[in-house]
């Protein structure tokens, strides 16, 4: 890499990579979006993924480097000190914003910058700006995939909103494709609940799911919409245990000792007997059985995760600590939403 990645930056390589740039700035620049993504914590967008046929569609985690590059994959506009590099920023640090991407047969096809504004969830712009990643043939068409993507966020609005506060309608904007029979959104257009973003490519939106109310309630959301926690990985035997596998849990683990004590130096696997990664903690297990171990302050469900294993390494002996399942929280309960207008 043209810059130099620190422990907590190296899982944004293969992202930075897809930008195929030796630009010091521009790579720099995409760092610091990737841990601004990374610290948001939750999004008042509901997450969704599925597959329809041949395609694969999902909203890009909020901490997944690949927002940063995913126009770059399409070709577009939509890339670090691009033309729409404010709406770039948007999806990757406001809670208000997100990417969603379709796969088909496995390839890349589409990207869509995602923002939400009250009762409004916009896919700004379907782009797919290259023959490589924009063709497919199928029965099924692309904006079947859009309207399936568009009806879940509603469903998912639904179980977790209040009648005043969840999703009355998402919308898309301009696409790369012939998306027919929409209805046209033909009240004043809506726009990101943020300023100074650009949207020139939402002017004309198209209703993919749901009913534009006749007096839609724009601002603040109560909801806070969080990922689902990614399952602990755990080495039970590092004398007897693949290079794969020490592949996998060793960035993770020196990410988080950078985030939590800012310690540099690389893990030396040799100095332990066990290793266990989760998502924002770790437990090193060292040959005379003591524990070296931390977790990322600010979040209840990191610290729960963290204690739970803990509580279980304390009551049983370090052979038997062995993997359990992930602690998995969708969505938390609704705050008060104090910006209703």
């Amino acid at each position: 890499m043209p810059i130099e990645l620190k422990p907590d930056e190296v899982g944004f390589k293969h992202a930075l990579v897809e930008m195929n740039t030796t630009n010091q700035k521009l790579l720099s620049e995409a760092v610091e979006l990737c841990k601004d993504a990374r610290n948001r914590g939750y999004s008042s967008i509901p997450k969704v993924e599925g597959e329809l046929g041949d395609f694969v569609y999902k909203i890009l985690d909020l901490s997944d480097p690949m927002a940063v590059c995913v126009g770059y994959l399409s070709h577009c506009c939509f890339t670090v000190g691009g033309v729409s590099y404010s709406a770039l920023k948007h999806s990757m640090q406001s809670k208000n914003g997100r990417t969603f991407v379709v796969y088909y047969k496995g390839q890349f096809l589409t990207q869509s910058w995602v923002w939400r504004n009250g009762d409004v969830i916009c896919f700004d712009r379907v782009e797919a700006g290259s023959t490589r990643h924009g063709m497919y043939e199928d029965d099924i068409k692309l904006v079947d995939v859009y309207k399936e993507a568009a009806r879940q966020m509603l469903y998912n609005s639904q179980k977790a909103e209040d009648d005043i506060q969840k999703v009355k309608v998402v919308t898309v904007g301009k696409s790369d494709y012939v998306f027919e029979n929409l209805e046209m959104v033909k009240m004043d257009t809506p726009r990101p609940l943020e300023d100074n973003v650009y949207v020139y490519d939402s002017n004309i939106q198209y209703v993919l799911a749901g009913t534009m109310p006749e007096n839609p309630r724009y601002g603040s959301v109560g909801v806070e919409y969080l990922d689902p926690r990614k399952k602990a990985i755990t080495i039970n035997d590092i004398s007897n245990t693949s290079i794969d596998a020490l592949d996998e849990i060793t960035p993770n683990i020196n990410s988080l000792k950078y985030q939590i004590n800012k310690e540099e130096s690389p893990l030396d696997y040799m100095d332990y007997k066990k290793m266990i990664s989760g998502d924002g903690w770790y437990f090193l297990i060292q040959n005379d059985n003591t524990i070296e171990s931390g977790y990322l302050e600010g979040n209840e469900e990191v610290k729960k995760e963290y204690n739970q294993y803990l509580s279980k390494y304390q009551k049983s002996k370090p052979n038997d600590f062995d993997e359990e399942e992930s602690f998995v929280k969708r969505i938390k309960p609704l705050s008060q939403n104090k910006n209703r207008r």
